[in-house]
C-alpha cells in the first residue's frame, strides 16, 4: 500500500508498505516500510499509514480490491510493528 502521511516538513513524506502474512492469512509475519522521511525505512510514518489502512477497514493483508482476506486490526498491525523494532532478546540469539 502507499500514500502521503504529514510529518513535520511542509510537504507530506511518500510512504509505501508492504505486509507478509504467517499461513493463517490474519497473523502479519512481517512488514516493510519506506519513507521520504531522513529515517527512511521503518519509520513512524509508515507505521501511521498501517494504522490509518486499518481503521478505515482497508483490506491491507493482499492489497487487491475484493480480497477476501481478513481485516487486520490496528492493535494486531501495532504489536507486530512493535515486535520487530524491538525484538526480544534470547540467549544465544542474536539478529
Amino acid at each position: 500500500m502507499s500514500g502521503d502521511v504529514q510529518g513535520s516538513l511542509r510537504r507530506p513524506y511518500q510512504v509505501k508498505v508492504g505486509l507478509h502474512l504467517m499461513p493463517d492469512g490474519q497473523t502479519v509475519h512481517r512488514w516493510r516500510g519506506h519513507c521520504t522521511c531522513p529515517v527512511g525505512t521503518q519509520c513512524k510514518h509508515a507505521l501511521a499509514l498501517l494504522i490509518k489502512a486499518a481503521y478505515q477497514g482497508e483490506r491491507v493483508a493482499a492489497g487487491l480490491a475484493g480480497s477476501n482476506a481478513p481485516v487486520l486490526t490496528p492493535a494486531a498491525l501495532a504489536q507486530r510493528a512493535a515486535a520487530q523494532e524491538y525484538p526480544s532478546k534470547q540467549a544465544g540469539h542474536h539478529r
